[in-house]
């Protein structure tokens, strides 16, 4: 079965905003879903954060874990040592 490629494209943006603005983090389901958790952010800044939510994550399901892990793994093969991984979430560039 062929896949649609969400995930991949996901990635290509994530990859384009992290060299575009140096940084970058990525919401995990238990941010995502919790309903008091916007309240703390700009509008601007929740835009960015739904940009980077796999459209395949439900409350249940491990879609986002497996984007940044995949995330990581694109950026170590292809961008080795000018990215750091700062935390779970939390990718910069040196």
């Amino acid at each position: 079965m062929r896949r649609s490629g969400k995930t991949t494209r996901l990635i290509d943006e994530a990859v384009q905003h992290l060299f575009k603005h140096g940084y970058i983090r990525i919401l995990m389901n238990n941010e995502i879903y919790r309903e008091d958790f916007y309240r703390t952010f700009k509008p601007e800044q929740i835009e960015h954060f739904k940009k980077f939510i796999d459209p395949d994550s439900t409350p249940d399901n491990r879609a986002q874990i497996h984007f940044v892990e995949a995330l990581s793994h694109r950026l170590a093969y292809e961008h080795g040592n000018a990215v750091e991984r700062i935390s779970k979430t939390e990718f910069k560039v040196k």
